[in-house]
């Protein structure tokens, strides 16, 4: 298991966690690639690619990822573990800035955590990770009120 080394005057491209996953600033989660999934509302599909790619390790998180994940003390390993047995709770296969999800996983412990990670590419990208709190979450799987 990672151990929190994350130093903020490492800067952008520093590694997260000492694990060695760096965070790609060069790369926007929204540009899809020629060797996407041709049905990206075919939840079973998608929820197998993703799995996939976590067991993989063919995962790339964003600048915001790693600051949510520094705020809530997630690690990396805990991400992965969360993405590779997750369900799918909202699927935004036409969204303005590319195909994207909201899963819901669950680490060592039970306790849940949401990853917004995007479903066109062949490299997972987590665009964001957070564990579902009120006012926002009612549950893990049930939305509270708006902001």
């Amino acid at each position: 298991m990672s151990t929190l080394g994350h130093d903020r005057r490492g800067g952008p491209g520093a590694c997260l966690y000492d694990c060695g996953i760096l965070v790609d600033l060069g790369w926007h989660p929204c540009v899809a690639d020629s060797r996407t999934m041709t049905d990206l509302t075919d939840l079973a599909a998608v929820t197998a690619t993703i799995h996939a790619q976590a067991r993989s390790g063919n995962v790339r998180f964003t600048l915001h990822a790693h600051e949510e994940m520094i705020e809530d003390g997630i690690h990396v390993d805990q991400v992965l573990e969360a993405v590779q047995g997750c369900q799918i709770l909202e699927n935004y296969a036409e969204h303005r800035r590319g195909a994207c999800c909201l899963v819901l996983g669950y680490l060592k412990g039970g306790r849940p955590l949401h990853v917004v990670c995007t479903t066109s590419n062949p490299v997972l990208v987590v665009v964001t990770v957070y564990a579902p709190r009120r006012p926002k979450w009612n549950s893990p799987t049930q939305r509270g009120r708006a902001r």
